[in-house]
């Protein structure tokens, strides 16, 4: 990224407080636009993040798309967890991350991206589950 924007700078802060949640846009709109203007801006410098590796599009069981903050390289190298209730997202360790993607390389079932995303429930919407 060249030039900054105010609209930029304010999205970048936003997935930037926000590392282990992914929004989608609405969502994002809902944060940062106060009037309901501007949404045509926050699509296109979502594409701008995206195009440069800042975040990550995710697309969920039901096919909804959001997007997460991955800061550049530092989350290509592990696999991630997230909550289909609350949107958390959980980073693995690397190390972890490569015993469970060798795991499914060596039963033949699966080769993994890096990167990759798990669905399915948090500690905490699990626990509130079963009460």
């Amino acid at each position: 990224m060249t030039y900054k924007t105010e609209g930029l700078q304010r999205l970048m802060a936003f997935f930037e407080d926000n590392p282990d949640k992914a929004f989608t846009t609405a969502e994002i709109c809902d944060a940062l636009l106060t009037d309901g203007k501007g949404k045509s801006s926050i699509y296109r410098l979502i594409n701008r993040l995206r195009e440069d590796g800042e975040i990550r599009t995710i697309l969920s069981a039901d096919k909804t798309v959001s997007y997460q903050y991955i800061g550049g390289a530092t989350c290509r190298n592990h696999l991630h967890l997230k909550c289909d209730v609350c949107g958390r997202v959980v980073h693995l360790s690397e190390d972890f991350s490569k015993t469970i993607c060798g795991m499914l390389e060596k039963s033949e079932l699966f080769k993994v991206n890096s990167g990759g995303i798990i669905f399915g429930k948090c500690e905490f919407c699990k626990q509130e589950v079963a009460l």
